[in-house]
């Protein structure tokens, strides 16, 4: 004998579950905020190796570790790793390989792998219009999530899929409200940091 289920029942449900999620990720902001002065820091994945994304690109994971690896000494460990909001258009190539002053929305403060996956520490900026846009999307319970600016040749394979090629070029960490990297096991969306960041590395 089947069961009827409401379909009201089920979009109130929903809404239910959706208003609990987001009061829970406003209740981890708030935290979060206190221990770190006010200072919007975000933690999550940024990239992932040997794994296709929504964009159907595979980047091979050395490759993406020899241009994270540049990455981190000549734009991290300067305090320089700056990314956008959302990506430039691919159809301007000076612009979309150019990190704009003017359009920037935060700084990557740490990278480091996890398996095959990268993973941040990212502080959005409020001194930018594009970092209020971020803070203005977690002070309403959003999330964003982060995709890799990168420049390369591509390479189809016989496994169907599309690979960058070894003369990849890292550009920045991007924030996006669709992230490309995705995976069954875990989120690519980016979470405020609990408790204070003082570095990774230290704890």
């Amino acid at each position: 004998m089947g069961v009827c289920v409401s379909v009201h029942t089920v979009e109130h449900e929903l809404e239910v579950e959706a208003a609990m999620a987001r009061r829970a990720r406003l209740e981890g902001l708030e935290k979060s905020l206190e221990a770190n002065d006010n200072r919007l820091v975000l933690h999550g994945v940024l990239a992932r190796g040997d794994a296709m994304n929504r964009n159907g690109r595979v980047y091979p994971t050395p490759i993406l570790a020899r241009e994270l690896a540049a990455y981190a000494s000549t734009h991290v460990a300067r305090k320089r790793a700056f990314g956008e909001f959302e990506h430039p258009l691919t159809s301007d190539s000076t612009r979309f390989r150019t990190v704009r002053e003017d359009a920037v929305s935060h700084r990557v403060l740490e990278t480091y792998w996890r398996g095959n996956c990268v993973y941040g520490v990212i502080e959005v900026l409020d001194s930018t219009a594009a970092g209020r846009e971020v803070w203005e999307i977690y002070r309403k319970g959003g999330l964003v999530g982060a995709s890799t600016r990168s420049w390369s040749s591509l390479e189809t394979r016989s496994d169907g899929k599309t690979y960058a090629d070894d003369d990849m070029e890292l550009l920045c960490f991007d924030l996006v409200r669709d992230p490309s990297t995705y995976s069954l096991t875990s989120t690519s969306l980016l979470t405020p940091f609990f408790p204070r960041y003082e570095g990774l590395s230290a704890r």
